[in-house]
């Protein structure tokens, strides 16, 4: 009990750091596009389910990230939520040029579910390697030895968000 205690209080500061939110009209799209991937992702386990394909250890991956890909999806949907609770005058920081990125926000009670739905990437890291776990082992079954062209799709978008997530860094070292 100690424990989990522990965890919440680690989890529930008073400032969040960086705060970019998704203020604008199209974030109800946004949302629609979150409903959307539940839904398939949903269909994918139900036809892995239907198929009786969960016996294979591949698809028993691709079963498990579809699992987590949903959790990730509720976790942003709840989090774009929260970002609406959150007031104007609790934002602290420049509102144009690079110190947009520098933010910090207020938060006390509730608001601190804004806070613990930025750690979405928890969850969606493991939906991405057990999906390329399990393409990688459907592709062993075919007697195909190389897994480059199940990565190969997700290469521009690993590579952006890790380079953007560096230089981002970087720069900010630069301004103290």
């Amino acid at each position: 009990m100690k424990f989990l205690f522990a965890i919440i209080f680690l989890l529930v500061p008073s400032r969040a750091m960086a705060f970019v939110p998704h203020s604008y009209a199209e974030v109800y799209i946004h949302q629609m596009g979150h409903l959307y991937f539940i839904l398939s992702c949903i269909f994918i386990m139900w036809v892995i389910w239907h198929h009786n394909l969960q016996g294979k250890r591949g698809w028993r991956y691709i079963f498990l990230s579809e699992i987590f890909f949903i959790l990730w999806n509720v976790d942003t949907f709840a989090g774009h939520v929260t970002e609406f609770w959150i007031e104007p005058s609790q934002i602290i920081g420049a509102k144009e040029g690079w110190d947009y990125f520098l933010r910090r926000i207020s938060i006390q009670g509730w608001e601190s579910l804004y806070y613990v739905t930025r750690y979405d990437h928890l969850l969606c890291v493991p939906a991405m390697f057990f999906f390329v776990l399990g393409l990688r082992e459907l592709l062993s079954e075919e007697g195909r030895s190389s897994v480059v062209a199940a990565l190969l799709p997700l290469f521009p978008i690993m590579a952006l968000d890790m380079g953007g997530a560096l230089s981002l860094r970087r720069w900010s070292r630069k301004g103290r």
